[in-house]
């Protein structure tokens, strides 16, 4: 019995290694694709979700605040389990949001190489880290696009053109 298969190919990847805070490679990466048209709108959906988390939670900090406290089951005042509540769900929806843009799992990824858990300036940080290849993977996906679009529509240009004549 033979088996039947396809191949797939996979290019046009921007493939950008991940060192550590010593600057060893980890032999981690993130994978950009070129051709995928909606990366740089994910990417402004990243940053859409980041404000709007934050907003949601400054809103939670207020309604907390404005409740009056009162003694916890354990260490923490309920107000104060509550605020952990809240960054926790923030936290987890600001990672999701930057997972829109790195790639599933990712962000995780990248908090496993710090050794961290989900902190308050994450976003910031990550951002900072990837902020040097952000222009060249937009410049590079915008390009390719352009470079794609005529290329497949140049013969259909060329009869329409032929056709006019």
């Amino acid at each position: 019995m033979t088996e039947n298969f396809i191949q797939l190919k996979k290019d046009n990847i921007i493939r950008v290694g991940i060192k550590d805070q010593f600057g060893n490679d980890t032999g981690k990466t993130l994978d950009f694709d070129m051709d995928d048209v909606e990366l740089p709108l994910r990417y402004q959906q990243l940053l859409e979700e980041h404000n709007k988390n934050f907003k949601n939670l400054r809103h939670k900090f207020m309604m907390i605040d404005k409740r009056q406290d009162v003694k916890g089951k354990k260490l923490l005042s309920k107000n104060e389990e509550d605020k952990v509540k809240a960054l926790n769900e923030y936290f987890k929806l600001d990672m999701k949001a930057l997972d829109l843009f790195l790639g599933e799992g990712k962000t995780q990824m990248i908090l496993d190489i710090m050794g961290r858990k989900p902190y308050w300036n994450m976003f910031e940080d990550i951002g900072e880290a990837i902020s040097p290849i952000l222009e060249k993977v937009f410049q590079e996906n915008m390009d390719t696009t352009d470079e794609k679009i005529v290329e497949k529509y140049k013969e259909m240009i060329k009869d329409q053109e032929d056709i006019l004549k």
